[in-house]
């Protein structure tokens, strides 16, 4: 073999090389993305589940002092009764089928203020599993912090 044959050789077997590279490469690039979409897919339902179980316990917790309020099995104080008005319009205005943004976010954190604020003006959580002395039941998250 003559040197011109062996360069052209070495430079086909550098261009096979480069080649294999490159569908490497994009193979790679393909399965990551896909992987990626899978793992976020399986993150956002996750998370999605913990914010509508949350938000679901706040519904509860607003229609069953209404009911106890309109049934007198409550006395409910009128500052009170205006946080439950405010917090129901923030939990029927949240958007529990869109992804979660800045705004979204805000939101969640405002209806959880809000709560916070009813439940020191009935002086019961809907965490909790006593009120007035009776035990009732509770749903209860592990931690709101696990949300975020």
């Amino acid at each position: 073999m003559d040197s011109n044959a062996i360069d052209t050789a070495l430079d086909e077997t550098l261009t096979i090389d480069c080649n294999f590279l490159k569908v490497g490469r994009q193979e790679g690039v393909k399965r990551g993305t896909e992987i990626s979409c899978e793992n976020a897919s399986d993150l956002g339902t996750a998370n999605g589940k913990k914010i509508g179980v949350e938000i679901g316990i706040y519904y509860g917790f607003v229609d069953g002092i209404l009911q106890f309020s309109k049934s007198n099995q409550l006395e409910v104080s009128d500052s009170a009764l205006t946080t439950v008005s405010s917090l129901k319009n923030l939990l029927e205005t949240f958007p529990i089928n869109k992804a979660l943004t800045e705004e979204t976010h805000s939101k969640l954190l405002l209806i959880r203020a809000k709560v916070k604020v009813l439940i020191s003006r009935v002086g019961f959580s809907p965490y909790s599993t006593e009120i007035e002395g009776e035990s009732r039941p509770s749903a209860t998250l592990a931690s709101q912090s696990d949300l975020f």
